[in-house]
């Protein structure tokens, strides 16, 4: 059994046998409980007689009573901080000052403290929260399965609230900062790309629709739906929408809010100066209003402003699209709720039914649809067949990108066919060109294929083969 040492006048305090103190005092409430809490230190002294480290001890005791007893006005409660992060940082958003975070990002940020944080961290003192317990936050995450990249964002948010607790001298360090992360080796290498086979099947079913069969249905009230085909067709503004994506790389808020005026068919660019973004609905005063609203904001970052070339597919479906919404307009008369002036050039490219912005959701919600409803058309083209013929129809599936990996796409095939990094990172709109090479330049090459291009490499006879690169995940 450990023996230790006290002394009379020197209370809270114990000598350990290898020297070392052990410190016990009173010091703030628990943020659950209200009582309050008892700590225990270890502390080892460096003067030189026993004598001396037992008062050395006793005056060390002393300051950490008076740091963990702080008048409750010197402190402030997680819950509170919370609502001053809001009003700074709305603040900085209504007087628009350099580097606040945008509208949209900013209502992201505040609904994940909100949500993933504040109950657990609510109550607690600010100082209170330490390293140790964000990494034990990360942990419990990691072991409920979230990926990587989503326990990183969660974190990042939270450190944007805890920067201005340091800031105003709430904190001394941030406890986000450096805290580790699983190494999500699953999604490392993720092909989210089209290849240009994939490519081209994707937009002959968005020129030739699909072909769903419906077995017999017999319905409650007993009506009967025989047994029949659909074609499914593909409005032909998501045929331009998408190819517009995949040739010129736009960010999703970026395409919603084009204007005719922005497309310049005699030099065959598009200007992109601006974006959308949703937010919440601050008029929202019924169960019927809508949640969110979408508004044009300036683009992701100055570099985002840029002029792209447009390859001529892009160019053909833009000009009839054009001439077949303008058609549209006229024939919807005072249903018509865009622009009414016959030279369109302040139109939005892409809209809804009535004229209006399309809403940001629609492009991904469509994407998912087409691409389901083809994969099961060919489920269903496979059924009865023997082994072999039913893998052959099942290994044209498309995979299940994301609108993002349009741009993906873009990206990696302008690497792949020889493009400068620095062009490829101008004509994306990345604020520098690492970001860039940290998202698409790594090899997808198999064993097979490393072998032979190191081999050709250095044979001094053969042509190199094309770079192999494409988009990380």
């Amino acid at each position: 059994m450990t023996q230790t040492e006290r002394r009379p006048g020197y209370a809270g305090i114990e000598r350990k046998e290898n020297g070392a103190f052990l410190l016990t005092f009173y010091g703030g409430y628990d943020g659950k409980t209200g009582k309050q809490k008892k700590i225990r230190r270890q502390y080892r002294s460096e003067k030189s007689t026993v004598a001396a480290q037992w008062n050395d001890a006793k005056y060390h005791r002393e300051f950490l009573i008076n740091e963990n007893n702080k008048p409750e006005s010197a402190r402030i409660l997680f819950k509170d901080f919370f609502e001053i992060w809001k009003a700074e940082r709305q603040e900085e958003i209504d007087c628009d000052l350099e580097g606040c975070l945008t509208i949209s990002v900013y209502e992201t940020c505040e609904d994940c403290i909100r949500d993933k944080f504040l109950p657990d961290l609510g109550n607690l003192y600010l100082d209170e929260i330490t390293k140790d317990m964000m990494q034990k936050s990360v942990n419990k995450m990691i072991r409920e399965g979230k990926k990587q990249k989503t326990i990183k964002k969660y974190f990042s948010n939270l450190s944007n609230l805890f920067s201005l607790g340091v800031e105003k001298g709430k904190l001394k360090h941030n406890p986000c900062k450096e805290l580790r992360y699983n190494k999500d080796r699953k999604d490392a290498n993720k092909n989210h790309v089209f290849t240009v086979e994939e490519e081209m099947t994707f937009f002959n079913v968005c020129e030739n629709g699909i072909t769903i069969h419906h077995d017999e249905i017999i319905r409650k009230n007993g009506r009967r739906i025989p047994e029949h085909d659909e074609t499914i067709e593909i409005p032909f503004q998501f045929l331009t929408y998408y190819t517009l994506a995949l040739q010129s790389g736009l960010r999703r808020g970026e395409l919603i809010a084009l204007r005719w005026s922005d497309i310049d068919f005699i030099k065959s660019t598009v200007r992109v100066e601006k974006s959308t973004a949703s937010i919440r609905n601050k008029n929202r005063k019924t169960e019927k209003d809508p949640t969110t609203v979408q508004i044009e904001k300036e683009t992701k970052t100055k570099s985002s402003e840029r002029t792209v070339p447009l390859p001529d597919k892009a160019l053909e479906l833009l000009s009839e699209w054009r001439e077949q919404q303008y058609a549209y307009a006229v024939s919807l008369g005072d249903a018509w709720e865009g622009q009414k002036s016959k030279n369109f050039s302040d139109q939005y490219i892409f809209i809804t039914a009535t004229g209006k912005q399309m809403n940001l959701h629609t492009p991904c919600n469509k994407l998912s649809e087409i691409i389901n409803n083809y994969n099961l058309a060919l489920e269903q083209k496979a059924e009865g067949l023997d082994a072999f013929t039913a893998s052959l129809i099942l290994s044209k599936k498309l995979p299940a990108i994301h609108l993002h990996d349009l741009r993906h796409t873009y990206g990696s095939r302008l690497l792949s066919k020889g493009v400068p990094l620095a062009d490829v990172s101008k004509l994306m709109g990345h604020s520098s060109v690492q970001i860039t090479a940290e998202i698409y330049l790594h090899s997808t090459a198999s064993p097979e294929e490393m072998h032979d291009n190191v081999r050709m490499a250095f044979s001094y006879t053969s042509e190199p083969k094309e770079n192999r690169l494409t988009s990380r995940a």
